[in-house]
């Protein structure tokens, strides 16, 4: 029989015209180091636990930017997702945390969008023990 934890199962899309560039997370897991452009990344994040909980980022434009993901997948309740970009000159580097806060203020948010310098950050989280979740980024201004 199955144990009762939970798991979520990541895509990562990246349409950026860059090579994302792993800078970080909240938990010790062996997250893909580089998606490069054009290419998707797949895991499954698991937790033993009534939460499986975290917060990644990649940088990217040439170490100018940093995307940032976060779920929460709660045992038999909504999960949430967000999703944010931002410049790596911001005076707090480590934008993991907004995201994380963004996370516990945002009510039943299975969906997120966020376009910053040119580029569009999209993800999104299925309900379940067993979650999906699916993220692109995406430059969307030519000029950038």
């Amino acid at each position: 029989m199955a144990n009762k934890g939970l798991y979520t199962s990541v895509q990562i899309h990246n349409d950026s015209g860059d090579t994302l560039d792993f800078d970080g997370s909240f938990t010790p897991f062996p997250y893909p180091k580089q998606i490069g452009n054009g290419d998707s990344a797949w895991f499954v994040h698991s937790s033993a636990g009534s939460s499986d909980v975290d917060v990644i980022a990649y940088r990217f434009k040439g170490d100018q930017l940093n995307w940032v993901l976060g779920w929460e997948n709660h045992l038999d309740s909504q999960n949430k997702v967000a999703t944010e970009i931002h410049p790596l000159s911001d005076a707090a580097r480590d934008n993991r945390g907004s995201v994380k806060s963004n996370l516990k203020d945002t009510a039943n948010s299975n969906e997120s969008t966020y376009s910053y310098g040119g580029y569009l950050a999209h993800a999104k989280i299925s309900d379940g023990n067993f979650a999906v979740l699916q993220a692109v980024l995406t430059k969307v201004n030519a000029n950038n």
